[in-house]
């Protein structure tokens, strides 16, 4: 009966050792038998733990980075036990945890374990205290992804605060490797490059407290814009039936040569290919609407359209009509008027002489088909 008490003691004892839930910041390592007394074999030796990067934030991965040797030259088998603000994160047991685990202020150590499947030994990390992060800048987008020199363009970005703060953007834009002047917002707009130039937009994200590193876009390459007619047509014929127009072109890369097109147009109509002078000599029998398109193009594919169209009417020249417009009539003695399709009006001499003399009367008397 004394054996077992004595036994019981000494159980107790055991038991009753010191309780303490951590040792403290940088502590020795310490050993305990694995499997058995492990009698004859030396536990492992831990000289060093710690985490890394020791001034981190909650958008950087933390390790363990843990320095073990086993006097036998046995494999050594590492765990740790994470723990924050006191309390051990139950499922974090490798060297690496994710970004993100943790947030701003949150007081880190982790405690490794080597073992050599015998004696297991610990050694505790120093604190590492989570400091503000910087915004990270995830991706950068230029729209639109098919531009030319003739359209806006916008950088949109993607952006991640791990400490939730409010972030403002810093853009600039390179041309062909180069910094664009004065080009520091989200937008670029028209006519700041040409064909076969590179575009890129590099963003920097800050929270006020920390910036990112600058982030740039994938580069785009601006493709050829069409050229742009930059004149009007004429509505109006010379006095001797003969009408013409300059069309007028620019191109926004400037391509040269453009090359002038008469698409669609009256009978006897032509353009001349290089100055696109528009010319057309009006028949004694030319009467109604004459759908006109012009196209003006570059010598790398881009085209652009003009459309318009001459109302044509043949009136009796008045007696005041010069003697160049005689030489225009018919048989009956009329000339050729051109009416804007818009306003149906007609044009040039002899219809301005026609203008001068009608009246409010002469409207109330005309018949409702009446095209003048």
């Amino acid at each position: 009966m004394k054996r077992l008490i004595a036994a019981a003691i000494t159980l107790l004892c055991v038991a009753c050792g010191d309780s303490s839930d951590a040792p403290p910041a940088g502590a020795s390592p310490a050993s305990r038998s694995a499997q058995g007394t492990g009698a004859g074999n030396e536990p492992p030796e831990i000289s060093s733990a710690a985490i890394e990067p020791s001034e981190a934030g909650a958008s950087d991965a933390l390790s363990v980075e843990v320095v073990a040797r086993d006097p036998e030259r046995r494999a050594v088998r590492l765990t740790v036990e994470w723990y924050r603000n006191g309390e051990l994160v139950g499922d974090l047991d490798e060297t690496t945890v994710p970004a993100g685990s943790f947030a701003r202020g949150d007081r880190i150590y982790a405690i490794a374990y080597a073992s050599d499947g015998e004696h297991e030994v610990s050694h505790q990390t120093r604190t590492v205290t989570l400091g503000n992060s910087a915004p990270t800048v995830r991706r950068i987008t230029i729209t639109p992804p098919a531009a030319t020199g003739l359209d806006l363009l916008q950088a949109e970005a993607q952006v991640e605060d791990a400490d939730g703060d409010a972030v403002e953007l810093r853009h600039r834009w390179l041309r062909n490797g180069q910094p664009i002047p004065n080009a520091e917002g989200p937008r670029i707009p028209p006519g700041i490059g040409h064909r076969g130039e590179q575009i890129v937009a590099q963003v920097q994200a800050t929270d006020g407290s920390n910036d990112s590193p600058w982030v740039s876009s994938t580069p785009i390459v601006l493709a050829n814009a069409a050229p742009a007619v930059t004149t009007q047509p004429n509505y109006t014929l010379s006095g001797s039936g003969q009408y013409s127009y300059e069309v007028a072109a620019a191109d926004p890369d400037g391509d040269r040569p453009l090359k002038y097109e008469l698409v669609e147009g009256p009978q006897g109509m032509s353009v001349d290919v290089v100055t696109g002078r528009v010319t057309w000599r009006v028949p004694v029998d030319a009467k109604g609407v004459y759908p006109i398109e012009l196209a003006v193009s570059d010598p790398y594919g881009g085209k652009t359209t003009q459309k318009y169209s001459l109302a044509v009417d043949w009136t009796e020249a008045p007696a005041s009509a010069s003697d160049t417009q005689a030489g225009a009539r018919g048989k009956s003695g009329a000339v050729p008027a051109v009416v804007d399709s818009k306003a149906r009006r007609p044009s040039g001499e002899a219809a301005a002489k026609r203008d001068e003399d009608y009246t409010e009367e002469d409207q109330a008397e005309e018949p409702a088909d009446d095209e003048f």
